[in-house]
């Protein structure tokens, strides 16, 4: 076991020792000479001869107060306060600690804001006038000027029925205070960043008293006078809280533990202030509780520190809690871990141990300095010795090279001096080696919280699990701590050697140790996440190089993007086998996720745990769409068949088995993006084979119905059934703006209704000859090519050739070849002008008999008539009368156009006249612009400049000023 500390002599023939203690700002100032208290009252340093003479009674104790130059002794029941600094001066006793049992001091840092009630040092508040004439404001705004962030010094004292405490600020005093207690304490101890002090009464009563803020005191706001320290007056009236200290009573030790010794030592309490918490000493052991006074440490191996008899004396020399179990013996432990590390004699020839003393130096210097003065015989000279300290980075690698990881770790830990980057690094190592071994134990939790700690590399984490979990990155346990850069020890080794790898993989997968693994890899993927997020994973990636990179103090942060992507790939992959083994409902939910998983691993693991529909999520995740329906495909097979195959009691439960899958299948082709068009067309035959009307709707959601290109689909529909295509392209153009339909829809859709039409369907010719009239977008002539020859469909040909502006032959099919004269009347009601001739000149030479009903269809037209090209067409034998009405009506309705014409002309005229008129009496109106004539608007001389009248007012301004827009009646 590696020793801690070693005995050195500081001093020999050391005369009359009573009390001794260290300047505990010997660190930053090379001189390493205590101070000695004797029995004559006297205290001095390095010489004897040097003394100063305090009392005339025995020095009982000797305690630096930290962040200032005092150093307290208490002697006769009273403390004085001696400077320790370079021009001393009288020593002053402190009123207050009349009847002083023993004292302890502390300092601590307490923080300020600007705006709070900063408190400063009395000197600061010391100007030129007098503290009287100075108000209350001021001396507010003198202490509102300290620093944020001030060191609190305290001298705690143990006195009769109460507690006395002194304060300085910045090492300048504060103010004081007196708590009344119920019993005299008998020890005291402060918590590890101050504000409350611990008190004992007995070996079970306990109390703590907590320290408010400086701000917080009644002399917060009043400028102290020289002497304060010394006066009775200057006290804290503010009420400070007092709690008790809850304790559980009995011991843990067996009653075989009680030795002769028990009965020797007095039940006193003891209260020790460590670096975390406090340790309160019982008859059986010690509790550790924190600031508040609860337990403190949740691990029952470091909870409580079981005794046979309380220690004769203890105190704190980080990282060690030393106790004095004996005259002769002391016993250092491990402060955080409560592994004894060494046990101290006392050198044979020093005799026996008269004062203990330990002191810490400054915080950020890291220094404990342990005093011990030895002497034969009473009175007589002894031996003052000191405890040298093993360096710190040799019992580091002593503990290390024994396997005790956590206790490196807990020594590197307990280190508060300055520390650099190569503690760092070994800190980080010995947390990954701690981690390791917690790995072997089977203490996953505390593997995961030290592997979080250090960013430890995921795949090295991964390979101390079994191949079913991490793959090809696992490795045998005997390599894992030659993995993290130590060699396995021999009591790893041993332990190692008792479980097989059977054992081992069956540990390692059971639901302790994958949750743990599965709260790692969940919080590094938190981090990769970001960092892999634009890229790409199409091809699975070799995870083995991801060993060779650093094992801890491997930040994801610094990984190039192909380690990047082959650790999220690693760290995904992990944690779908984790989640299939530990928590099913969670692959669902991961599948569905941006991930990075081996797609040929997980599939494997799913299709063995029937989760289809979570590998499906996985195909969609990864965009591979064929792959997905390929499984919908299968599973629509898998379940027709088995619903032919089924029993009668079971058919109506098979039965819809087949139509789940299929709109599964549906359900997955909506939901793709419209550059998957080429899988839809591909996919869509056997859909639409089962269910045409459902399977439809993959075109026709909302989400395809305009995105999808229209013309290719509806070709591939009308392959497989024209009235599918029909039904899609009237759905397309029912949904796409008018002003937005390209002519090439409608022509095709137009062409499918012919197509339908021509299996002699009423309904399809009907359909047709209802868009044919209505649509106005279609392109006649392609529709046109596009029929059956004639005679076929007349009546579509004669209105597309009107479409097409061929009159004629319209006209000709109706009245010829159809010999409907309401439909060529009705023709005519569409088309005017040049319509009207060709239709009296095709009934004059081919239905005659019709002329007296053709002449009522121009007379129903006569507006639009050209009587001069009419007339000459008819026949010489129509008698007058029956042109008569036709005649009338054109020669009334240019009549009244001529009359309109003379009427408008009339009202232009006169308009023109009027404004002539008026424009005539503007141009004769003016204004005389004198030299003093000035602007309505700004009031200024208009002078030479351009100038604006105002038609309304007459007003002369400037014409800038008119222009303006809050100019009254501008122009």
């Amino acid at each position: 076991m590696p020793s801690a500390f070693a005995w050195r002599v500081l001093a020999s023939a050391v005369p009359d020792c009573t009390a001794a203690a260290y300047d505990p700002r010997h660190a930053k100032g090379g001189d390493v000479s205590p101070y000695i208290g004797t029995s004559q009252g006297h205290i001095y340093r390095g010489d004897p001869s040097s003394s100063q003479s305090l009392t005339r009674r025995r020095i009982d104790q000797l305690c630096p107060i930290p962040g200032t130059a005092w150093m307290a002794a208490l002697s006769d029941s009273y403390v004085h306060l001696v400077s320790t600094s370079d021009a001393p001066g009288e020593p002053c006793r402190l009123p207050h600690s009349k009847g002083a049992r023993q004292m302890l001091a502390a300092s601590w840092q307490e923080a300020r804001t600007d705006t709070a009630h900063a408190s400063t040092t009395n000197a600061a508040v010391a100007p030129a006038r007098a503290v009287g004439l100075r108000g209350m404001d001021e001396v507010a705004r003198a202490k509102q000027r300290a620093t944020s962030d001030v060191q609190v010094s305290a001298l705690a004292i143990a006195c009769k029925h109460s507690l006395v405490l002194y304060r300085w600020h910045d090492g300048q005093f504060w103010d004081a205070k007196i708590v009344a207690l119920p019993r005299t304490p008998q020890t005291l101890a402060f918590a590890p960043d101050g504000g409350v002090v611990f008190v004992g009464y007995g070996a079970y009563e306990y109390a703590r008293v907590v320290v408010p803020p400086l701000q917080a005191s009644s002399l917060a706001w009043r400028a102290l006078p020289p002497d304060a320290m010394t006066s009775t007056d200057c006290l804290d009236t503010c009420a400070w809280d007092l709690f008790a200290v809850s304790l559980p009573r009995g011991t843990d030790a067996p009653e075989a533990r009680a030795t002769t010794t028990w009965w020797s030592r007095a039940k006193r309490p003891r209260a020790l202030g460590l670096a975390q918490d406090v340790l309160l000493a019982t008859d059986a052991g010690a509790t550790f509780v924190d600031a508040q006074g609860r337990a403190s440490r949740a691990h029952k191996a470091t909870s409580t520190l079981a005794w046979d008899a309380p220690p004769w004396a203890a105190f704190y020399a980080a990282p060690y809690l030393v106790l004095q179990e004996s005259a002769q013996q002391w016993g250092v432990f491990m402060a955080s871990t409560l592994r004894r590390e060494q046990t101290l004699q006392v050198p044979d020839d020093a005799g026996e141990v008269r004062v203990v003393h330990s002191s810490r130096g400054p915080r950020d210097e890291g220094a404990t300095s342990v005093l011990v003065y030895t002497s034969a015989k009473v009175p007589g000279p002894g031996t003052l010795w000191t405890w040298d300290r093993r360096a710190w980075d040799e019992q580091v690698e002593a503990l290390a090279a024994q396997g005790e990881y956590r206790e490196a770790l807990a020594l590197l830990d307990a280190l508060e001096g300055p520390t650099d980057a190569t503690w760092d690094a070994r800190r980080q190592h010995m947390c990954a080696l701690v981690g390791t071994q917690a790995m072997q134990q089977r203490l996953y939790d505390e593997a995961i919280d030290q592997f979080m700690a250090i960013d430890m590399n995921p795949a090295h984490v991964l390979a101390m699990y079994p191949a079913s979990i991490s793959g090809a990155l696992a490795q045998p346990r005997s390599h894992w701590l030659a993995m993290v850069g130590a060699p396995v020890p021999p009591k790893a080794a041993a332990t190692t050697t008792t479980t097989t790898d059977d054992d081992d993989d069956t540990s390692a997968l059971s639901a302790p140790a994958l949750d743990a693994l599965a709260r790692f890899l969940n919080d590094r993927r938190r981090l990769l996440r970001p960092l892999v997020a634009s890229y790409t994973h199409t091809h699975p990636l070799d995870t083995s190089v991801l060993l060779s990179l650093p094992a801890w103090a491997c930040p994801l942060t610094s990984l190039t993007p192909e380690q990047g992507m082959a650790m999220a790939q690693a760290v995904d992959t992990a944690l779908f086998h984790v989640f299939l083994r530990t928590k099913p409902s969670l692959v669902g939910p991961m599948c569905r996720v941006a991930n990075w998983c081996q797609v040929a691993d997980v599939e494997a693991q799913l299709r063995a745990h029937g989760k289809m529909d979570e590998l499906l999520a996985l195909y969609r995740g990864k965009a591979m769409h064929s792959e997905a329906m390929a499984l919908l495909r299968a599973r629509y097979t898998a379940a027709t068949a088995a619903a032919a195959a089924a029993a009668d009691d079971d058919a109506q439960r098979e039965a819809t088995e087949p139509a789940l899958a299929l709109q599964a299948a549906i359900q997955y082709l909506q939901a793709l993006e419209a550059d998957h068009v080429d899988l839809m067309l591909d996919e869509a035959p056997w859909i639409l084979d089962a269910a045409p009307d459902e399977g439809l709707a993959i075109f026709t959601c909302e989400e395809h119905l305009t995105t999808l290109p229209p013309m290719r689909v509806a070709h591939a529909l009308a392959q497989h059934a024209p009235t599918l295509a029909i039904t899609y392209m009237e759905r397309v153009l029912a949904a796409m703006p008018a002003a937005d339909v390209p002519p090439a829809l409608p022509t095709f859709l137009a062409t499918l209704y012919l197509t339908a039409a021509a299996a002699h369907s009423d309904v399809a010719m009907s359909t047709l000859e209802h868009f044919l009239h209505t649509s106005t977008s279609y392109d006649a002539a392609a529709v046109l090519q596009a029929m059956p020859p004639r005679p076929a469909m007349p009546r579509i040909r004669a209105w597309l050739l009107g479409r097409v502006q061929r009159h004629a032959e319209a006209l000709t099919l109706y009245l010829c070849d159809l010999n409907d004269m309401a439909a060529a009347a009705r023709y005519c009601d569409v088309y005017d002008g040049d319509v009207l001739t060709l239709f009296v000149r095709i009934v004059v030479e081919h239905r005659r008999a019709w002329l007296p009903e053709a002449l009522r269809v121009l007379t129903r037209h006569a507006r639009h008539v050209d009587m001069a090209a009419i007339l000459p067409l008819l026949p010489a034998s129509v008698p007058v009368q029956d042109v008569a009405a036709l005649c009338t009506r054109a020669w009334r309705w240019r009549a009244a156009q001529r009359d309109e014409i003379r009427v408008q002309q009339a009202l232009y005229e006169a308009q023109d006249v009027r404004l002539t008129t008026q424009v005539r009496a503007l141009q004769a109106r003016h204004v005389l612009v004198s030299d003093g004539r000035t602007c309505t608007l700004c009031q200024r001389r208009l002078g030479h400049a351009v100038l604006a009248v105002m038609p309304a007012t007459g007003a002369t301004m400037h014409y800038y000023c008119a222009m303006k827009p809050d100019a009254p009646g501008g122009i």
